[in-house]
């Protein structure tokens, strides 16, 4: 179940494992990649030996579901220690998967080495809904952290979601997650609100066992 912060005395009686998940938003008309002058941050994300592609609409390939694991890393449901981590697993890769047939997302963004282009190193999922554009799964494949792909995937997202006529970004992420938190506030994002999740166990009860 979720709570508002006010509320998490109360509810740290009822169940264990609290994630704080903070909200955060965007107006894309003053961030991102399309505003002037180009930031530090976007002029290196222009500059890096990556580029963007669309995953087209249908199954999931192997590495992207892969990829989609490593972005449910600091999730709730990777941190409960009473959740099977195959559950886990299956969790994300049916995100993306339903997000590569377009079911969860509107689209699916990946970035591959300029060189090596079916080597896919980060994926960023979006959705667009009378103008607001909401983030679902961003993932940077850890070898390849630190050089600027997260910054691409959100230089991209922008365009795409502008280019959809979007006005407002929303991202909802871990609050353990101390990169993507520093990702999207370096982007201009701003800290809305802060919410708690519990999982509430029955006693004795284990998922998939």
């Amino acid at each position: 179940f979720v709570a508002a912060v006010d509320d998490l005395r109360q509810s740290q009686t009822l169940a264990s494992g609290a994630a704080s998940f903070p909200r955060f938003s965007a107006d894309l008309a003053t961030t991102g990649g399309l505003t002037p002058p180009r930031s530090p941050i976007l002029s290196q994300a222009r500059s890096v030996p990556y580029r963007i592609g669309q995953w087209p609409r249908g199954a999931a390939s192997r590495v992207l579901l892969d990829l989609a694991i490593v972005a449910g890393g600091h999730s709730r449901f990777q941190v409960d220690p009473r959740i099977p981590d195959d559950k886990f697993r299956g969790l994300y890769e049916m995100w993306m998967t339903r997000s590569a047939l377009r079911e969860l997302a509107d689209v699916v963004l990946v970035a591959t080495p300029t060189d090596a282009p079916d080597d896919f190193v980060g994926t960023i999922t979006l959705s667009e809904t009378a103008g607001a554009g909401q983030i679902g799964l961003l993932a940077v494949r850890e070898d390849t952290r630190g050089r600027g792909v997260a910054t691409l995937l959100m230089t991209a997202a922008h365009d795409w979601l502008r280019h959809r006529g979007a006005s407002k970004l929303s991202v909802v992420t871990q609050l353990e997650n101390r990169e993507a938190c520093g990702l999207y506030s370096r982007w201009g994002c701003e800290s809305v609100d802060v919410r708690q999740w519990f999982h509430f166990w029955p006693q004795d009860v284990e998922v998939g066992r």
